[in-house]
């Protein structure tokens, strides 16, 4: 039987940082088209859709590694921890927008109009499928490289290093923080999940959307 190949854990890592520049899709659009904001959070999220799909298929054909190879079970105190997860985040981001997010946004950015917020939902569940895959891939290096204790979410940790922190420079203090304990909890999320993507990735959207 043939041995199975050891893949280095420096890989995940350089896919973990090729999640993270995949955030900057939206940056690169924004300064070459200019769209209605409709339009523009369709097209970044086509953008971001490419790029997961393609990291997917490259972690998996080339690494042998699938994120959604884990399919566990959870019990009920488990689904209560990921529900007070999405509370959490729930506070928030209504401390945050001042009101609940949702509405906000509906009566805010999208001008009560059904279109534009359908637009945002979109962008925000496609940029959830970005976080797992940034957190599915970090948290599999620290994993593979480091003896860390099992229930810390350096997948997140990683998460809230780049992707969090860079919002300090595009949305000020305020929602620097709050992206970088959004980006903590998501890891948390994934690890309570037991690395099943579809569990995480449904608690992670559903927080990113409330």
């Amino acid at each position: 039987m043939a041995q199975k190949r050891q893949i280095p854990a420096i890989e995940f890592l350089w896919l973990a940082l090729y999640g993270f520049a995949a955030f900057s899709l939206e940056l690169f659009q924004g300064l070459i088209f200019k769209l209605s904001t409709g339009a523009s959070n369709l097209l970044t999220a086509l953008l971001w859709l490419i790029a997961a799909t393609a990291l997917f298929y490259l972690a998996k054909m080339k690494f042998d590694f699938d994120i959604f190879r884990i399919k566990a079970k959870l019990n009920n105190q488990t689904q209560l921890f990921l529900i007070i997860c999405v509370c959490g985040i729930i506070l928030l981001t209504t401390i945050g927008f001042g009101g609940f997010k949702p509405w906000m946004e509906f009566t805010g950015e999208a001008n009560r109009q059904i279109g534009p917020y359908l637009s945002r939902i979109i962008y925000y569940l496609v940029e959830s499928l970005l976080i797992l895959i940034t957190i599915s891939f970090a948290q599999e290096f620290f994993d593979r490289r480091f003896h860390l204790p099992t229930w810390l979410p350096t997948g997140g940790i990683f998460l809230a290093i780049t992707w969090g922190s860079i919002h300090f420079f595009l949305q000020g203090i305020s929602g620097g923080l709050y992206t970088m304990a959004f980006s903590l909890i998501a890891g948390l999320i994934y690890l309570a999940a037991k690395k099943d993507a579809r569990w995480s990735y449904f608690y992670i959207a559903l927080a990113f959307i409330l």
